[in-house]
């Protein structure tokens, strides 16, 4: 376990070097959840909860806290708000990962914006996967629940993708076999989802208390869970990396 848990206090060096970075799931989070906060800091109802999350790419408030319920979308507009925001996510992940990784293995810096064109279409392939795996759920009714649960476990086989691609500088279909193997094959990455999930667990109870406070709650929210998201993920780079030099096996 405390060897575990240095990878977070790495990831918590590797942020202060590139702490800009926070500013990306800040305002990501302002344009996309602005009208769910706004429901939230009108809401009279003192709401307590707990979230937890499998290790992310890039945080976001929902990593830590489910919104209330509000009017049913319609289906038109979901896919064009979910296909808008996956191609934002690809384009700022490049970026976003490639300045940590660098940051964690003190190479000299490359700009965001090289390394957002740089890898873009991987994630853009990633994005999609996600997009039309979450499709199904606006159909399915009652089977959701069983579906949603599919996600999450294919959500654990699949998370160190992200920083495969960074870290091995690999394409998007080996990356994605590259995560499935370690996350079958070896019990430190399982390991470290369940100390994500705790830990993230834990920040989420605050969360929901911050969220209570009207309006201001909700932009406190959003800067410390991108503060502390951003940790998390230099940890999770910072973990992949050690996986790495571990031994030959990680070979694909």
């Amino acid at each position: 376990m405390v060897g575990f848990l240095k990878v977070f206090q790495k990831g918590a060096e590797t942020f202060k070097k590139v702490s800009h970075l926070a500013m990306i799931p800040i305002i990501l989070d302002v344009i996309f959840y602005w009208h769910e906060g706004l429901v939230a800091a009108l809401s009279e109802t003192f709401r307590v909860g707990v979230k937890f999350s499998l290790p992310f790419d890039l945080p976001s408030i929902e990593s830590f806290y489910d919104f209330p319920k509000t009017a049913v979308q319609s289906l038109t507009y979901s896919i064009i708000l979910m296909t808008i925001f996956a191609f934002i996510r690809a384009f700022v992940l490049g970026g976003y990962l490639g300045e940590i990784y660098q940051a964690s293995e003190n190479f000299p810096p490359i700009t965001f914006t090289k390394l957002s064109h740089k890898y873009f279409t991987r994630f853009l392939s990633f994005e999609f996967l996600w997009l039309i795996l979450i499709l199904p759920t606006f159909f399915i009714g009652v089977a959701a629940i069983a579906y949603v649960i599919f996600l999450l476990i294919l959500g654990y086989f699949l998370y160190l993708t992200p920083f495969i691609i960074i870290a091995d500088d690999a394409s998007f279909s080996k990356a994605i076999r590259k995560s499935v193997m370690l996350a079958s094959g070896k019990t430190e990455v399982l390991t470290y989802a369940f100390i994500f999930l705790a830990l993230t667990g834990i920040i989420s109870t605050i969360i929901y208390l911050l969220m209570n406070i009207p309006v201001l709650g909700f932009l406190i929210s959003v800067i410390v869970t991108s503060i502390i998201g951003s940790i998390f993920t230099a940890a999770t780079m910072n973990f992949y990396i050690d996986l790495q030099k571990s031994g030959d096996y990680l070979k694909v």
